[in-house]
């Protein structure tokens, strides 16, 4: 059975995380479960949030945006892409 969250990553942890190394950082995923209705008339949707980490040399210190760098692009569209699979398998296995 699915957990139940609130659509904007909200209480309840992801259910699937991807993480890929880039230059200077990372790049994280979080896939999250939606239900909605209930018993035979329930439904499942996911929905997926990202970040970029960076270490800021001013400060010293890691920290997240949401901003991506020409150079982080690809590897977002394919961790977007590994992403899509794994919600596709877990919507066959329903």
């Amino acid at each position: 059975m699915a957990r139940r969250n609130g659509g904007n990553g909200g209480g309840n942890a992801p259910v699937h995380r991807l993480k890929y190394p880039i230059h200077g950082g990372q790049l994280q995923l979080a896939v999250w479960v939606n239900t909605y209705g209930r018993g035979k008339d329930a439904k499942t949707s996911y929905s997926v949030t990202f970040v970029r980490s960076y270490f800021d040399k001013d400060d010293d210190e890691w920290k997240e945006t949401p901003s991506l760098r020409q150079t982080d692009l690809l590897v977002m569209s394919r961790a977007m892409g590994h992403a899509y699979d794994w919600m596709l398998e877990q919507n066959e296995q329903t």
